[in-house]
C-alpha cells in the first residue's frame, strides 16, 4: 500500500509542471528531492566503501525503502521496471531530464555545515568543487589549479582570496582572477543560499 502511494506521488510530481495548481509545489519539492537523492547516494557509497553491501541489498529488498531508493535513482531498477510507463516507476533523474521538475540550482549542503574559514569538497556531477565560507558568504569553485590542473585542497584562505598551493598565485573568490596574472582565473560557480541550503548554479 505504501509503495503504491509512493509511486503515485512520484508520478503526480512528474506531471505537476503542467498543472497550474501544482506548479508551485513542484518548484518547492524539486530541490528537496534532489537534496534527498544526493544524501541517499552518499549513504550507499559509504556503506559500499566499508564493505556493507549486504546492508544495501537488504535495504533495496525492503518494499518501502527499496521503492524510495530506486525512485531517487539509487540502486538497480526493480525487476519489473523494464517498462517504466506500465509500472508507474518514475525516478528523480527522469523528472529532471524531461523538465518536469527542472532546477538550475543544485543543493549541495546546509549552510551550518560550512563554517567561516572552512573548505568543503564535494562532487558536482563530473567536477569536484571546493566550497568555502568568508564571514557568512559562501563561495564555490572547481577544485582545479588554473595553471596546472592540480588540486586546491590545501589552498590558504585570506579574506576574499585564496593562495593556490601549486604556484602560490593569489585568486579573488569574487571574480576568480589571479592578482598577478590576468590570464589565470579560477572557475567560479554561482552560489545562493535558499532556506538555509547552499545551492550551486548549473
Amino acid at each position: 500500500m505504501l509503495t503504491n502511494s509512493l509511486e503515485q506521488l512520484l508520478e503526480k510530481l512528474e506531471s505537476a509542471a503542467g498543472d497550474p495548481e501544482l506548479g508551485e509545489s513542484s518548484e518547492f519539492l524539486s530541490p528537496l528531492l534532489e537534496l534527498h537523492a544526493g544524501a541517499l547516494r552518499r549513504i550507499v557509497e559509504v556503506l559500499n566503501r566499508r564493505g556493507q553491501k549486504t546492508i544495501v541489498d537488504e535495504l533495496l529488498a525492503d518494499p518501502l525503502v527499496g521503492t524510495l531508493m530506486r525512485g531517487y535513482g539509487v540502486g538497480p531498477s526493480p525487476p519489473n521496471a523494464a517498462n517504466l510507463t506500465n509500472s508507474k516507476f518514475v525516478s528523480v533523474e527522469q523528472l529532471l531530464a524531461n523538465g518536469k521538475a527542472s532546477s538550475r540550482k543544485v543543493p549541495l549542503l546546509h549552510e551550518f555545515e560550512l563554517r567561516h574559514g572552512d573548505f568543503f569538497k564535494v562532487q558536482f556531477f563530473e567536477d569536484e568543487l571546493l566550497l568555502c565560507n568568508v564571514e557568512g558568504q559562501p563561495f564555490a569553485f572547481k577544485n582545479r589549479c588554473p595553471e596546472s590542473g592540480g588540486s586546491l585542497d590545501k589552498a590558504e584562505l585570506k579574506q576574499y582570496t585564496i593562495i593556490c598551493p601549486c604556484h602560490h598565485h593569489l585568486y579573488d573568490l569574487r571574480t576568480g582572477e589571479a592578482a598577478d596574472n590576468s590570464q589565470l582565473r579560477l572557475e567560479i560557480m554561482p552560489v545562493t543560499v535558499e532556506n538555509g541550503v547552499i545551492r550551486v548554479g548549473l
